[in-house]
Order: C-alpha cells, then structure tokens, then sequence
C-alpha cells in the first residue's frame, strides 16, 4: 500500500497506462464491486456509433484522427467538469491522458496540458504492458501503443508532477493463466487505490 499521498482537489482515480493493457478489464471489475467509473469517451463515442448502426472503425477514418481525437477530448472535458469532485470516481483515462494522443496524430498537446491542473486526481493507476489483444477501439501501431504509453507516464510525472510511489503507481502484469492472472491484478489494484 502506498503511503504520503499528497492532497488533491478531486477525489478521482485514473486508470491510465499502455493501450491495450486491461484498463477497461479492472475497469468493469471495479464497476462490479461497487465503485463509480466512467469509460475512457473514445470508447463511449464509437459505441454510441455502432449503436446507431455504424460501423464504428470506419466512422473514426471518415471523422479523420485529429478530429476524433479533439471531439474524445472535448467530451470527456464537459462530461469530467460535472462530476462532484469530492466524490469516489475512477475514470478509464483522464484529460492528461489525451496529449500523447493528441501529439500522436500531429495535433499540439500543448492544448491538452493548458487545461490541466497539477494535484487534480487523487490516485494515478498505470497499468504496464500486458500480451497484447486487439481492441475495437485502438487504431495504434505497436510503436504508437509504446509511445503513447510513455507519454501518458511523461505527462503525470513530469508535465504535472505526479510523485511516482505517492500518487502514481505503476499496476504489473501479472504472470499465470488470464483469468488468474486479472484477478491478481485487481487485488494488487484494490490495495493501491487510497
């Protein structure tokens, strides 16, 4: 368990990480014991594509990267800034977590840190790399999921100053067969949260 964490003005938790590496697994693990969460607006958007019968891969070429990358961000902006923030939220990403995709698609993510607060969230999960599965909502070369991951580390530690071992703290993958290797995980995530 982690010791010393610092004040923050939310009581939110970010699960961030590499892409593809169980975000959105412990994020449904969470929902089901009991937390609030909400999914990472990417995700949210092209559901709400493939509910509307779109095909949701082709939606995101048509709409172009950069463009799907500001509206995800534009979102997830007016969706956070309504959450109480003294309430227990964990969010699958938070606003930081888009520069990298931002700078990704040659889009400044400059934009993205000048609406971002150091202190914001109360926790920093972020989760290692894990075997990769392909993903609905990723469109990422091996060498963009790297990149990106680093960036998102980058961002929280030396963009807004994240204290790694106080507020950011990195989740291992576990080894084993899947199913016990997640649940381990979600122990050591349970015990990392507060």
């Amino acid at each position: 368990m982690l010791t010393g964490q610092r004040e923050s003005a939310t009581n939110h938790i970010v699960l961030t990480g590499y892409s593809c590496s169980g975000k959105t697994t412990m994020l449904h693990i969470l929902k089901s014991l009991g937390f609030s969460v909400l999914e990472e607006e990417s995700r949210v958007i092209m559901d709400e594509w493939e509910d509307a019968g779109l095909n949701a891969k082709e939606e995101r070429l048509r709409f172009g990267e950069q463009g799907f990358q500001k509206l995800s961000f534009s979102r997830q902006r007016v969706r956070d800034s309504k959450l109480d923030p003294n309430q227990l939220w964990v969010l699958d990403l938070g606003w930081p977590c888009q520069a990298p995709f931002f700078e990704n698609c040659g889009l400044s993510p400059g934009y993205v840190l000048k609406h971002c607060a150091p202190k914001w969230y109360r926790r920093i999960l972020f989760f290692e790399e894990v075997e990769f599965e392909d993903d609905y909502a990723r469109t990422e070369t091996p060498e963009e999921r790297a990149r990106i991951g680093e960036g998102e580390w980058n961002v929280y530690v030396k963009e807004l100053g994240y204290k790694p071992g106080i507020d950011i703290v990195g989740i291992p993958a576990f080894p084993g067969p899947k199913q016990e290797a997640i649940e381990q995980r979600a122990k050591f995530v349970l015990a990392n949260m507060f």
